[in-house]
């Protein structure tokens, strides 16, 4: 099973972000994704929604490295 991450500090990167997670899924890849906002706070709530929908594991913002830790290694 592979994990894909994805670096999210933009409204426009969380949209590409959505397009990509759909392609695999609608390729019906095995995949697990980590998706890691700069700061979750300045995509707007609609994005994240769809990020939600499509994603697996989130982490908030860069500052948040016990959690990014954490995620990481419950992915490997």
């Amino acid at each position: 099973l592979r994990t894909y991450l994805f670096g999210v500090p933009t409204a426009d990167k969380a949209r590409v972000t959505v397009g990509t997670l759909l392609h695999f899924q609608l390729r019906q890849l095995l995949f697990r994704s980590l998706i890691v906002f700069k700061n979750q706070n300045d995509i707007p709530r609609r994005d994240i929604a769809r990020l939600s929908d499509v994603g697996a594991d989130m982490v908030a913002s860069l500052a948040e490295t016990e959690d990014l830790q954490r995620k990481l290694l419950f992915a490997a």
